[in-house]
């Protein structure tokens, strides 16, 4: 058994969940990179069926995106999952994003830091981020916002090399996967049920409850969550079956009410989600 395979069978991983369609944003350096690339082999693991975007976020650079321009990139492509392996200081105006995504039912993870301090880095210490600390690491950051641990230093490779990614910043992208799955079976769930759905499956470490050591505990698997159409299929025509689950898939409409007249709004946002379809394709 590898290691990989022996961190799910302690999380419990569940088999019927896969992230399918979930959009999931990791803001990291480019993907081609050791971390970039470490963060991303361990979601489309976890949650092989996601949809997965890798963004090269930095300063400056050509190919490169500003912590603000990422953020704001997430907010308009309705992402789900955002996944941050990286501290970045304390900003009013990156916070305002985070609220932007979170008010949007976009589920954030954040490495909590590798510096033994107190206190969790940024942005892992907002509100409307999820902290991860490693589990059973000297050196991950606790304190009062810190949230959950989980299992670090999975297997990875790198120019063809087997390899481990240590720190909180493998921790962080274990929790979004589970967010990912989360999201799969729970649509319109936000941060504070996802934080609450970590509270109850969570293994107690240190006192009863959340506390400032180990946050809720060691994440582990008990729920078990299953994934429910969020749309009619009983009142639709055979013959408009297929185009319903396409337009679901795809995000051009969310499968309700499939006989009821449609209003001309409602007809603008379905071509406007059908153009920027087109465009990303």
């Amino acid at each position: 058994m590898t290691r990989n395979e022996e961190y799910k069978q302690l999380l419990n991983w569940p088999a019927n969940l896969t992230g399918r369609g979930v959009k999931v944003a990791i803001l990291d350096q480019r993907p081609t990179s050791y971390h970039g690339s470490c963060v991303r082999q361990i979601i489309e693991y976890l949650a092989p069926e996601a949809e997965i975007h890798s963004i090269n976020v930095r300063e400056a650079g050509e190919d490169m995106l500003t912590s603000l321009e990422a953020l704001q990139w997430c907010l308009d492509n309705d992402i789900q999952v955002v996944n941050i392996s990286a501290d970045w200081p304390h900003a009013e105006t990156r916070e305002v994003l985070f609220d932007q995504l979170a008010a949007q039912g976009c589920i954030i993870p954040c490495a909590a830091g590798n510096d033994s301090h107190d206190y969790v880095d940024h942005p892992a210490a907002y509100d409307s981020t999820i902290a991860v600390g490693a589990y059973k690491q000297g050196y991950s950051n606790w304190g009062k916002k810190l949230d959950v641990l989980t299992y670090t230093n999975w297997e990875v490779v790198y120019r063809n090399q087997k390899q481990t990614f240590p720190g909180t910043s493998g921790a962080a992208p274990v929790i979004s996967s589970v967010a990912a799955l989360w999201k799969q079976a729970n649509p319109m769930g936000g941060t504070e049920g996802f934080r609450a759905f970590l509270g109850r499956n969570s293994e107690d470490l240190y006192e009863s409850g959340k506390d400032v050591r180990s946050g809720y505990g060691l994440f582990c698997w008990k729920e078990t969550l299953e994934v429910k159409s969020m749309f009619d299929t009983t009142n639709v025509s055979s013959w408009a079956i297929e185009a319903q689950d396409w337009a679901v898939t795809n995000g051009i409409s969310d499968g309700t009410n499939p006989k009821g007249n449609v209003t001309r709004e409602e007809l603008w946002t379905m071509l406007y989600r059908f153009w920027k379809l087109l465009k990303e394709a």
